[in-house]
């Protein structure tokens, strides 16, 4: 009996992955600075398809991308190159021979007249970085603000203020608070020396979000040179998959498998409670 229970969990694990829709992503490398939401130059456009924890292609689904309507199909995971200047429309998707599908969208812009900003002050470099910046609702996100005070350059006082979007919440800093939705800190820094402060910030919703941070700094004692530097991160959250998708139920190929192996397990019952009474 302990068999039957057994054989039972394992159908209704294999019913449950088979209701499981295919998942597309759609990831972009700029490689090159994004200015008011615009690339200054070619990008490089990944899409990837799964389903049940394997590639699209091994699990009985077909996938395809579209690049500005040119639509073409895919094993599950591809990178295509996008240099045209203006708007981009890109998309993919995937679906199952159940009926089940999958999609993800984007669009790109790519502008190579902007002039791009300059990401260092003079005498003092300065990073604001994201170890992710396209995640799910409610993943955590680890943001690192860095200054480093050049070798050439004497001893700098500084201030961090990074402000993350509504949207997301703060789960740990090393920053203190300060005002609505900031957070500062201050410290000096020899030449040479450089500093990270790192925040963990949970996302709450989807949408394209842009965290800002900025510094302020001066050398010495006389607060009068001081200067400031604005630094902005796009981060892109996304909804969390809906996985399970309803099928037919006359046409579904879980049931049929369940009644085929509940037939097949019944009868090997039966024959074996036959053997034990003929002896």
């Amino acid at each position: 009996m302990n068999n039957v229970m057994f054989l039972i969990a394992v159908l209704a694990v294999i019913g449950t992955a088979d209701a499981l829709a295919p998942e597309v992503s759609i990831s972009v490398d700029g490689g090159t600075p994004i200015i008011n939401g615009k690339y200054t130059d070619t990008v490089t456009v990944t899409f990837s398809v799964k389903w049940n924890m394997g590639p699209c292609f091994l699990n009985g689904c077909v996938a395809y991308y579209t690049i500005d309507g040119q639509t073409k199909e895919f094993g599950g995971y591809v990178s295509k190159q996008i240099s045209k200047e203006g708007t981009t429309n890109i998309s993919a998707t995937a679906s199952k021979s159940d009926g089940s599908t999958g999609g993800d969208s984007i669009v790109i812009t790519i502008d190579r007249s902007i002039t791009p900003i300059p990401t260092q002050a003079p005498g003092v470099s300065v990073q604001l970085h994201g170890e992710k910046t396209d995640v799910v609702v409610g993943e955590d996100i680890i943001f690192k603000l860095s200054a480093v005070n050049k070798i050439t350059k004497p001893v700098m006082a500084v201030q961090v203020i990074l402000i993350p979007p509504s949207g997301m919440s703060v789960t740990s800093s090393e920053f203190a608070t300060s005002g609505a939705g900031q957070y500062t800190t201050t410290y000096k820094l020899e030449p040479g020396a450089g500093k990270d402060i790192e925040v963990r910030i949970k996302t709450n919703q989807q949408g394209d979000f842009n965290v800002k941070g900025e510094i302020i700094y001066y050398y010495g004692d006389d607060k009068s040179t001081a200067e400031d530097q604005m630094l902005n991160l796009s981060i892109k959250v996304r909804d969390i998959p809906n996985t399970l998708v309803p099928t037919s139920i006359p046409n579904s190929p879980s049931l049929s498998l369940w009644f085929t192996l509940l037939i097949f397990t019944l009868l090997i019952l039966g024959f074996s409670y036959i053997l034990k009474k003929g002896n």
